[in-house]
């Protein structure tokens, strides 16, 4: 009964707003993917930054489309990626920013 009263009164300015709203979150996550690749992977960085973006799209299709085994290896793969990303050092000496 209550979710159909929820359904019903969102609207495109709603969805709209949501949309709206979930941006900056978006650019300072792509922001900050960017900044540590570049640390580590100057040289590719555009490759490299790409096929994460990639990486992360085609694993959450994969997750919401094929809930399992699948799932589970492609969110172990973003974990080991995500710990490399964190862990190791970068090769520069003087940090600016």
């Amino acid at each position: 009964f209550y979710s159909n009263d929820f359904i019903d009164s969102f609207t495109a300015g709603w969805i709209f707003m949501l949309i709206i709203s979930a941006m900056p979150s978006i650019w300072f996550i792509l922001t900050t993917y960017y900044k540590r690749v570049s640390a580590l992977f100057f040289d590719h960085r555009i490759r490299v930054f790409t096929s994460i973006i990639l990486f992360e799209l085609v694993s959450y299709y994969i997750s919401f489309n094929n809930p399992g085994l699948i799932s589970s290896i492609m969110s172990l793969i973003w974990w080991i990626i995500f710990a490399f990303l964190i862990l190791v050092d970068s090769k520069f000496e003087n940090h600016e920013g």
